[in-house]
């Protein structure tokens, strides 16, 4: 599903005839749907899955985090595949539970935040400085914290 509701449905199908030359095999061609909407439709159905996306005026394009949705028949979340790359075992598995309507336990949310996409080598990368930006301020409360019981504790012995 495109986020970006300038694309048409023009877009959709030579994004899929793109993706058919690339993938080929049994059932492809009529199993992979490519759609498109309006804005306040793909709204919708991003904020149903709890995808987030913001359109990044510099780049000209939408930041959003990368993975596959499985959902259930009667429209649940079941899970998630993050990041790029993915292993048919896994597509296989998210399928399989999917179709028999089980929910797998809630991913991490920041996990969605951790992929960004480089116009330099027009794949998403992991972000690694966010990365580091939360184990800093993971680092910052917990030296906060035993400052503060070590002080706290001083002053009791006195």
């Amino acid at each position: 599903m495109s986020i970006d509701p300038s694309e048409t449905s023009a877009d959709a199908a030579a994004a899929k005839a793109d993706d058919l030359q690339r993938h080929s095999g049994e059932g492809v061609a009529q199993n992979w749907h490519y759609l498109t909407g309006t804005f306040d439709a793909v709204q919708a159905v991003a904020k149903a899955v709890g995808f987030h996306e913001r359109f990044d005026p510099e780049l000209k394009q939408f930041a959003h985090p990368v993975g596959i949705v499985f959902a259930t028949p009667a429209g649940l979340v079941s899970s998630y595949l993050l990041g790029v790359g993915y292993l048919p075992a896994d597509v296989r598995r998210g399928v399989t539970q999917a179709a028999g309507g089980r929910i797998a336990a809630v991913a991490s949310p920041v996990l969605l935040l951790c992929y960004d996409y480089s116009p330099a080598t027009g794949r998403y990368t992991l972000a690694i400085m966010k990365l580091l930006r939360l184990a800093a301020a993971i680092t910052a409360a917990a030296l906060a914290g035993a400052l503060f019981l070590a002080l706290r504790r001083e002053k009791r012995r006195t």
